[in-house]
């Protein structure tokens, strides 16, 4: 999906759960009843989910700290609170392209939604492996647009992860539809640690130092005030000749960029 600007992606959105069509064949696997992997921010919690397994690859569980009960088939991902309402669901996208997620935890592909307590929508996009993907849009819990956040779309698992990286358009708005903040990432590679999961000792281990994919701010950002007047502009270029801990993308992760896509 290219769109340059918000109202245009945020239709086109809305388009697409209309006609619920899908536009990346990805596929979902389960293999360890714990979170321990997720990359999405909703789905990682602090205490292992309590499963049981049914016929027909129905999964149920409770979450041990908040008990907010969780379902999982063939087509949704749903979780509830305690009290039964609706707190985020996935619309699983179970198609015969096979993606590989990481060995751990339980991984989630597809139309992602979140809500408020009054089941007003929290956020939307679309997750590969946990890891968020494509257009994100945010609104407050009045309905109004909060914000826009375009991500890398690619299948390609870097350092044993699905890429999550910002990139393009970004943007951030007041609860009357003013603009707030505005500007755009780029991709580029930065020298320096990084963490990896230790599956025998159960947790990350700092590793040193590799090129590593990096969203960074790039050109210039504005910020506004609630009335529409600019409260600054910042210039985020970067000069990579430089600054010798950036470069530009390695041949391995050379993509061509459109709004983020490639």
């Amino acid at each position: 999906m290219h769109c340059p600007y918000y109202f245009d992606c945020l239709a086109r959105i809305f388009k697409q759960f209309a006609n619920k069509t899908l536009e990346l064949p990805i596929f979902i696997f389960l293999i360890v009843p714990y979170f321990t992997f997720a990359q999405l921010e909703s789905l990682v919690y602090n205490a292992p989910v309590k499963w049981q397994h049914y016929n027909g690859g129905i999964i149920k569980g409770i979450d041990t700290i908040n008990f907010d009960s969780i379902n999982i088939n063939k087509t949704e991902y749903i979780r509830k609170s305690i009290q039964g309402d609706l707190i985020e669901k996935v619309k699983i996208d179970n198609c015969n392209e096979y993606v590989a997620c990481s060995d751990e935890g339980i991984h989630l592909s597809g139309e992602y939604t979140s809500y408020y307590k009054n089941n007003v929508i929290k956020e939307i996009g679309t997750v590969l492996c946990n890891t968020k993907i494509k257009e994100w849009v945010y609104f407050h819990d009045d309905g109004s647009l909060k914000k826009y956040e375009n991500f890398l779309f690619s299948t390609e698992i870097y350092l044993g992860r699905p890429i999550q990286a910002r990139t393009g358009h970004y943007a951030e708005y007041y609860r009357n539809g003013n603009l707030k903040i505005t500007g755009s990432y780029k991709l580029v590679e930065k020298y320096q640690e990084y963490e990896v999961y230790n599956s025998d000792l159960f947790k990350s281990q700092i590793v040193c130092c590799a090129w590593l994919l990096e969203s960074i701010k790039d050109g210039y950002w504005y910020e506004f005030d609630i009335n529409g007047s600019i409260i600054s502009k910042t210039n985020h270029s970067l000069d990579l000749i430089q600054d010798k801990k950036y470069r530009e993308i390695s041949e391995y992760l050379r993509l061509e960029y459109k709004n983020g896509y490639r």
